[in-house]
């Protein structure tokens, strides 16, 4: 997608904000509140714990992640209607990471999955995401 910077940006270490993003939910359960839940988890870090501004960066990014990624492009259905260029980036690459590994997950092949994603471009998924893990898948 043309933002690399933002990798460096979002590391810390060997950690990414991406492997946090369904932090507060449990493995047997689909929680609601875990979107609220985890962006609270990075704000308490980032108020009590952090000690640099590496890790002032992470938990803002995991904290955006976090409350995010489960929110529409398109708006609808999202506590603020917050839409499109709105939602942070990360968390526009997340949901569409997020399905993709979802699909797979269920037996779809790479393809397959993608073409479901496809169909929901513009309406959960950011286009230019979406677009960008065709280029990937299809190298």
């Amino acid at each position: 997608m043309g933002r690399e910077e933002l990798l460096s940006i979002w590391q810390l270490e060997e950690m990414s904000p991406v492997d946090y993003h369904d932090i507060g939910k449990a493995e047997t359960e689909d929680t609601p509140g875990h979107c609220t839940m985890g962006a609270q988890f990075f704000r308490n870090l980032y108020e009590t714990k952090t000690t640099c501004f590496a890790e002032q960066i992470f938990c803002s990014v995991a904290a955006d992640l976090c409350r995010f990624h489960h929110y529409r492009y398109d708006g609808k259905d999202n506590p603020k209607m917050v839409s499109g260029q709105d939602i942070p980036v990360i968390a526009r690459v997340c949901a569409v990471a997020n399905a993709f590994d979802h699909l797979q997950e269920s037996g779809r092949q790479p393809d397959e999955a993608y073409e479901n994603i496809c169909k929901e471009s513009g309406i959960l998924y950011d286009p230019a995401v979406v677009q960008a893990l065709g280029e990937a898948i299809h190298q």
